[in-house]
């Protein structure tokens, strides 16, 4: 049954990593070094495209960035991240498929012989990763701290993952260290068996030198893969230690929930920046606030847009098509009034969420007009909320380019908000000013990137100001700020982290420590087990092989010596004969010479 299933496993392997039929089972082949290079660079190609799959998945939260890095440079809207990140996927698997079927092929002794197609695919799938980490990182060097920070999140279960992958691991390793100590019981038999005392003594010391050198190069072997698995195994189960995960708290000392500022309206549910997201963030989810953007307008009115052009989220092309290059400042409030500014939400469906609207639902989304800044106010401070918002400087040539700002100021004081609930800052990463309306909050905030490190976060909470993180859309990256006391976020995903009652995940002290040690031991227990298993059943069967080879070879020899004995006796006697045949010879000389004298 085990040759079946080996035989089984040898056919299917065979066929997946060369592309033909196997070789016989029993038949022990060494790999060219050609196909052991081609194997290392196998293995270097899994963990580029496992590094590549973990960056990609680390940098969710700032997927939508990409496509509007595509938008911006080609006016296309294409879905880069979401098709980037599915062909890694894919050839991840390949990979990892392909390894998998090579190591079966190495523990079956397998002749490793690649197909060139695989060749061909693997490099395809090096340049494919490399590009891509490349790429983003050449676009946005920062999202490597996102990476840390997913790493940081996921530590404690990636260790679990990598102490239950290396338990399993150790089947093959300790049967590769029992291939090499019954080699060693071999070897020490073999040195027994071909004691000939028909040799010379020094035939004997250079037979007894090499099996001893062999010996002691086997032992060599087996100390050292012993040691440096036992290390690895060492260094993995004190990770924890190094682990410090903001998600590892006592129950008691879990902060509030941080308070959600929706990022231009629910514009992951409706066009950004229109009184429809607004209305959806702040009257279906009860988002604390809102977070936008604010122009002005050529006329001096301030209006709500993101963008510095009107190409992307306003039909622009088709009501001014000799104007629609020109900034967004450029148009007076009548001419932005005019554009549709929901039709291309219904037309791209950036977040596939479009698609899941009724009839009704579209037509009123295809209906909105871009608001005003007052519009925004009006809206939101009637329903007792926050706002917070950048007010962008207009392009150079613009009537208001030098009183811009106390223009928008003016504007906000004639909405009846008071200069001590005004509050505003030029922002540390740009010409723009950072406006916060508290007038239903009293908070000093601090608005921040997700890239801040966390010890500011701690730092400005003990100076009595609050600090908001923008932007957070994933419920891994909103658990980690909330874990480490984020008073606020500004985010793009409302509906999802407005549902969540507590972090993602949460482990105190003490449950991780009892989880860690339990983990350790019964992965401890196994990998001694499985060693002893392994070596002891190894040892045996080299054992019975050498005894059987002693028992071939003491017939053997006896055969020999018997007929070296009857070699000997037939010598013997033919010279007892032939001393016979001279002596009858001789006196039949005798006899003739002396007839002749006679």
């Amino acid at each position: 049954m085990k040759m079946v299933c080996c035989s089984c496993f040898g056919a299917i392997t065979s066929r997946c990593y060369s592309c033909r039929k196997r070789q016989r089972y029993r038949r022990k082949r060494k790999p060219s070094k050609c196909e052991k290079v081609w194997f290392v660079f196998l293995i270097f190609t899994f963990l580029v495209a496992l590094v590549n799959s973990f960056y990609l998945f680390s940098i969710s939260n700032d997927s939508n960035e990409f496509n509007l890095y595509v938008w911006k440079t080609f006016e296309v809207w294409f879905p880069l991240y979401i098709i980037v990140l599915s062909v890694a996927c894919v050839l991840f698997g390949y990979v990892a498929l392909l390894l998998l079927f090579g190591i079966i092929s190495v523990c079956l002794h397998q002749h490793l012989c690649m197909h060139v197609i695989h060749k061909v695919l693997i490099c395809f799938v090096f340049v494919y990763h490399v590009a891509i980490l490349t790429l983003f990182t050449f676009l946005d060097p920062v999202l490597w701290i996102l990476a840390s920070r997913y790493f940081q999140f996921s530590g404690p279960f990636l260790h679990l993952i990598a102490v239950v992958f290396v338990t399993i691991v150790t089947w093959f390793v300790a049967a590769g260290l029992g291939v090499l100590c019954s080699r060693d019981v071999q070897v020490q038999y073999e040195l027994v068996a071909d004691k000939d005392p028909l040799d010379g003594s020094d035939n004997k010391i250079n037979k007894e030198c090499s099996y001893l050198y062999n010996t002691n190069k086997i032992r060599v072997t087996i100390r050292d893969m012993t040691l440096v698995y036992l290390l690895l195994l060492i260094g993995l189960y004190i990770t924890p230690i190094f682990i410090k995960s903001p998600c590892i708290m006592d129950y008691s000392d879990t902060p509030d929930k941080p308070l959600i500022f929706a990022h231009k309206g629910a514009e992951m549910l409706a066009p950004e920046n229109t009184n429809i997201a607004f209305r959806i963030a702040l009257d279906d989810y009860k988002a604390h606030g809102i977070e936008s953007d604010v122009r002005i307008s050529r006329d001096g009115v301030p209006y709500v847009m993101h963008d510095n052009n009107l190409r992307r989220t306003t039909n622009v092309k088709d009501i001014f098509p000799k104007r629609y290059m020109e900034s967004a400042d450029n148009f007076t409030i009548h001419e932005l009034k005019s554009l549709n500014a929901g039709s291309w939400f219904m037309t791209r469906d950036p977040f596939l969420t479009a698609r899941m609207l009724s009839s009704e639902q579209k037509d009123h989304y295809r209906s909105q007009k871009i608001p005003t800044m007052q519009e925004m106010i009006r809206m939101v401070l009637k329903r007792n909320r926050t706002l917070l918002f950048d007010i962008r400087p207009p392009p150079s040539g613009h009537p208001y380019i030098e009183s811009w700002l106390n223009v928008t100021l003016n504007t906000i004081r004639d909405e009846g908000i008071a200069d001590q609930d005004l509050e505003f800052w030029k922002a540390p990463n740009g010409p723009h000013y950072v406006v916060f309306i508290k007038v239903f909050d009293k908070r000093k905030i601090q608005n921040v990137h997700h890239s801040i490190p966390f010890k500011y976060i701690s730092s400005n909470a003990t100076l009595n100001i609050s600090t908001n993180v923008w932007n957070v859309k994933e419920k891994w990256l909103f658990s980690l700020f909330w874990c480490v006391g984020t008073s606020s976020v500004t985010t793009s995903a409302c509906h999802t982290l407005q549902q969540l009652d507590s972090p993602s995940w949460q482990l105190s002290h003490q449950h991780y420590l009892i989880m860690w040690i339990l983990f350790d031991i019964a992965s401890l227990v196994w990998v001694v087990v499985l060693f002893i298993i392994q070596i002891s059943r190894r040892h045996q069967s080299a054992t019975v092989k050498s005894d059987r080879y002693n028992y071939t070879d003491f017939i053997t020899l006896e055969e020999m010596t018997s007929n070296t004995a009857s070699t000997t006796v037939n010598s013997a006697h033919m010279d007892a004969v032939s001393k016979k045949q001279r002596a009858a010879s001789t006196q039949s000389g005798l006899e003739r010479e002396s007839n002749h004298v006679l």
